[in-house]
């Protein structure tokens, strides 16, 4: 909520990243690739090893990139 004044208060309405995305970007992030349809969200993968277990079966890298110290970019 953001302060209106004099005791009101204005709620701002909640979009969805995909959503976001689309509107600042024009990518539609949940556009079917084959169909065109809106994809929807069915699961949320968090067991490390299941997720090893499903990029290596589509061929994937499992394994975590390198991180880098941060530098100062000029």
């Amino acid at each position: 909520m953001i302060a209106a004044g004099a005791g009101e208060a204005v709620t701002l309405p909640r979009r969805d990243w995909a959503t976001l995305l689309q509107r600042v970007s024009g990518i539609e992030a949940l556009a079917c690739a084959r169909c065109g349809g809106r994809m929807r969200w069915i699961a949320v993968i968090r067991e490390r090893a299941v997720i090893e277990r499903i990029f290596e079966h589509i061929g994937e890298d499992s394994a975590l990139p390198r991180m880098h110290r941060a530098r100062d970019p000029c």
